[in-house]
């Protein structure tokens, strides 16, 4: 009997392990306050020596990306929420929301009495509530702004056809519902707080994106360029990872994320300071030779 079952495991069909295509938010989940933790770093690398892809996927627009993340080389760079997408360091594609959508995202929350801001590729454009409230942040954060920043004046020697996301706060919460059916946006809502670890602030915040073009699409564009079949395995810690959760094959919320994320999540790391990051590439296995 013993020797029949033996023979039956020698013969049996066993999935082939499939290589992983790793898509990896910033902030709360690679890096606090742009300082990546050790251990994170070595299971990049490990997992990239092993054959996988590691990916950045991120709200954040490329001037506000710190040399150092380029000079890493990853496999590819996901900016602006989908908007603006990198194979390696090579951009191949960019999307914009259209001068026109704008102009009505601006007239809404004016009506409604909120600061906003305006992200180009390279710069961001803050109406004087935003500005001042955005400069306190991070004075009492003690944080560095990477970002370039000109008053919303200076828009006007620009085009708001190159827009790719609208930032926006207030102190009294409204329905943002109307403008996002009407310009078929994303919306990501936060108090007190520009990332999940919690900070000083006063105002609602929130981000405007196109629903056209979102963490979840970007990750099946970029891999079009890439041979081979990977599994997707999505690693984030807020709301705005949610769509890149649903799409992907593996989902990981950090420790330190969001309720609302870890809900969404397949799998929860421990926290980013606690080497969350190496945990989870070990525990699905990106560390070890395929």
């Amino acid at each position: 009997m013993e020797e029949q079952l033996n023979s039956n495991i020698k013969h049996m069909q066993f999935p082939e392990k499939k290589k992983k295509a790793v898509f990896l938010d910033l902030d709360g989940t690679l890096w606090n306050r742009e300082i990546i933790p050790d251990s994170a770093l070595e299971a990049i690398d490990k997992a990239r020596k092993n054959g996988h892809l590691v990916f950045v996927n991120t709200g954040r627009t490329a001037d506000n990306i710190p040399q150092f993340l380029w000079d890493m080389n990853l496999d590819g760079y996901l900016l602006a929420t989908g908007m603006d997408l990198y194979r390696g360091n090579e951009n191949f594609r960019k999307y914009y929301i259209g001068a026109d959508r704008v102009a009505r995202i601006e007239e809404f929350l004016k009506k409604n009495g909120a600061g906003y801001s305006l992200q180009e590729e390279g710069i961001s454009f803050d109406d004087p509530k935003f500005a001042f409230r955005r400069t306190i942040f991070f004075q009492k954060e003690g944080r560095r702004e990477w970002m370039t920043r000109q008053s919303l004046d200076g828009l006007e020697t620009h085009s708001r056809d190159k827009i790719m996301k609208v930032n926006f706060d207030t102190e009294t919460p409204f329905d943002l519902h109307p403008i996002m059916n009407q310009e078929h946006l994303d919306i990501l809502c936060y108090k007190n707080s520009h990332n999940p670890m919690n900070g000083f602030g006063s105002a609602y915040r929130g981000e405007l994106t196109d629903a056209y073009h979102n963490k979840a699409l970007a990750m099946r564009e970029v891999l079009e360029g890439f041979d081979g079949d990977y599994e997707l395995m999505a690693v984030g810690d807020s709301e705005n990872d949610i769509p890149m959760f649903e799409e992907a094959d593996i989902a990981v919320c950090m420790g330190n994320g969001t309720d609302l994320a870890k809900e969404k999540a397949n799998w929860i790391t421990d926290q980013i300071d606690n080497d969350g990051l190496y945990k989870a590439f070990d525990h699905f296995g990106l560390l070890n030779p395929i």
